[in-house]
């Protein structure tokens, strides 16, 4: 009853939990980063050209040109997919060992509640870690990367290439991100506060 009265047991257990697992926590921090890095990369690649393609014919472009816009676009929301995935898949490679953990905290006390906080607490530094820097990763990537690239090949006419954001894209991809992690992470305390303490005591004797 008093750990169940305690709010700093919270957060205190989600980050030993983040430590004594670096390599389960770095995993899909590193695959979800590199996943919105591609994302945010496409999508600037595909306003770029499509700033320097407005109002050509498709006629008028060269062979390169043709199509470069659509298959900017198309990497952009299969990143963003990819990246999605990760955030289901990441909360169930930890999954056999939180249920065991949290169902030893629960049987000292600790409520459903918190331990479905706990579950949030641990995965939430993590998401927005990730979502940050593969944001940061993938603007930093289109300059590097620019220069080194003839893209005014793939432009209409004469037109001069200059590197254009797309913060519209960007921000729609975060935002799905963050539904489909919140979901993920709802989802997960759901299963927590529906799973018996003592199945899963059992369940790490075996």
């Amino acid at each position: 009853a008093a750990t169940s009265r305690r709010r700093d047991h919270v957060p205190a257990l989600a980050f030993r939990r983040v430590a004594r697992q670096p390599g389960v926590t770095a995993a899909p921090l590193l695959v979800l980063l590199l996943g919105v890095s591609v994302s945010v990369f496409a999508a600037a690649m595909g306003a770029t050209l499509a700033e320097a393609q407005a109002g050509a014919q498709e006629a008028s472009l060269s062979p390169l040109a043709t199509g470069t816009v659509a298959a900017f676009r198309a990497g952009a929301v299969l990143a963003g997919a990819y990246a999605a995935a990760v955030l289901v898949l990441a909360p169930l490679l930890a999954a056999r060992s939180r249920l065991r953990d949290l169902a030893y905290l629960r049987a000292l006390g600790l409520s459903r509640a918190q331990a479905a906080r706990i579950t949030a607490a641990e995965l939430a530094p993590v998401i927005v870690a990730s979502l940050v820097l593969g944001t940061v990763l993938g603007v930093v990537v289109v300059y590097l990367v620019e220069p080194g690239l003839d893209l005014n090949a793939l432009a209409a006419g004469e037109r001069k290439v200059g590197v254009r954001l797309d913060p519209v894209a960007s921000g729609l991809l975060l935002v799905a991100l963050l539904l489909v992690s919140a979901a993920a992470v709802r989802v997960t305390g759901l299963v927590m506060r529906g799973t018996s303490i003592s199945r899963v005591l059992r369940m790490g004797e075996r």
